[in-house]
């Protein structure tokens, strides 16, 4: 099984330095499959919000590399692409990125999503592991957290509309 290096918060996965390459050309492509690090990444949120593992058990689990580059405003910014195109995205990229935590082999990346037209953002968390497995076993643990944050939001069920005589 795969394992992930030491991470401290901070640092980032799949650093990539498109040095003289150009966008598209082969040593562009070749520098980018070389600098992702191959990972599967949850997304814990929607739209902001923490969503519990009873909901986050149905999303799918995208297996890519990570891609960290430098933004234009000096911030990072963190892919996940696919592994033989590293053009093709698999989700929005995560922006102003950072290890929040890091804990056996499974890292916590956070930051700010863009929604696909690039309307609104929110707050987002990605839970990477080599593995869904590895994933499987850390949302055991972060699954008490998970439920006690989604029903600090989570509104109740419609009300009873009165029915018509």
């Amino acid at each position: 099984m795969e394992s992930f290096a030491h991470f401290e918060v901070g640092d980032l996965p799949g650093r990539f330095n498109q040095g003289r390459a150009s966008p598209g050309t082969d040593g562009y492509i070749a520098a980018k499959k070389k600098a992702g690090y191959p990972s599967c990444v949850l997304r814990l949120q929607h739209a902001g919000v923490f969503l519990p593992v009873h909901l986050l058990q149905f999303r799918p689990r995208l297996h890519g590399n990570l891609v960290t580059t430098r933004a234009h405003n000096g911030s990072d910014c963190t892919c996940l692409v696919d592994r033989e195109d590293p053009a093709r995205l698999l989700c929005q990229a995560l922006e102003k990125a950072e290890v929040w935590k890091e804990r056996d082999n499974v890292l916590l990346l956070r930051g700010i999503e863009w929604d696909e037209a690039e309307l609104q953002q929110w707050p987002q968390i990605w839970i990477c592991g080599p593995s869904p497995a590895e994933i499987g076993s850390s949302l055991k643990i972060l699954s008490p957290w998970l439920e006690k944050q989604y029903m600090k939001v989570k509104r109740p069920p419609y009300p009873e509309f009165p029915r018509r005589k």
